[in-house]
């Protein structure tokens, strides 16, 4: 390929070409008159012989809870692979909800566009999405697929200052030297429910009544009844 090109107002410029339907396999390299350069690689689409799933029994866990994960490998056809050799990597990253405000109802813990007592639509300032720190590495290993193409993984979990995520990933090499990958991860905190708290309006004024929602879950999200809660309101 060898075409004429024109910087445009932002001394760029772009082009494409169409490869052949079988091309020669591997690197590519393209050159400008200007001096610049860069490459690619064509290569040939080959599907896995295997697949890799890894789930874990049991989660989300407690701190101090051993967690069993279980990695499974299978021929794309659906017959497990026995005796396969298995690497699996076990990593700890902290777990934790960062809150924002918003100004919408959508913004709500529930999501819903109920209104308060006071008439007005409630506008919550305290949903947040989960974060997730860099991740240390707790333990490598590996092994062996039983007559049911299963590996089973069991790890102890520390009692530490932070909600934390475990993930496990395992790793084989097909039979076409192919590395193919699977891997799940589980929460591991400090209690089984968390509260989330939120005002109905993110400034008042002397007299105003003052809504306040709490909302308990369980780690997965899902309400939790029956919890008798003690709430203390204080100024700053």
């Amino acid at each position: 390929y060898q075409k004429e090109h024109a910087t445009g107002e932002f001394g760029s410029f772009n082009g494409d070409f169409r490869l052949g339907d079988e091309p020669p396999l591997g690197h590519y390299s393209m050159y400008s008159s200007l001096g610049g350069h860069g490459q690619f690689r064509v290569e040939e689409y080959r599907k896995p012989e295997y697949e890799v799933g890894v789930k874990f029994q049991g989660a989300p866990y407690l701190q101090g809870d051993d967690l069993k994960a279980e990695v499974s490998v299978d021929y794309y056809f659906g017959s497990p692979v026995v005796s396969a050799d298995v690497s699996y990597e076990v990593r700890r990253s902290a777990y934790y909800k960062a809150y924002w405000r918003g100004w919408y109802s959508q913004w709500d813990f529930d999501g819903d566009d109920e209104n308060d007592d006071d008439g007005e639509p409630e506008v919550f300032h305290g949903k947040g999405g989960r974060y997730y720190a860099p991740q240390e590495i707790i333990t490598k290993g590996t092994g062996t697929t039983d007559a049911k193409g299963k590996l089973k993984i069991q790890v102890p979990s520390k009692r530490i200052d932070q909600d934390s995520l475990y993930t496990v990933t395992a790793k084989v090499v097909d039979k076409s030297r192919r590395e193919v990958s699977g891997q799940a991860s589980a929460k591991v905190t400090r209690a089984q429910i968390e509260l989330g708290v939120s005002a109905s309006r993110y400034v008042y004024t002397p007299g105003d009544r003052v809504s306040i929602k709490v909302r308990a879950a369980d780690m997965d999200g899902k309400p939790v009844a029956d919890q008798n809660l003690d709430i203390t309101a204080s100024t700053s």
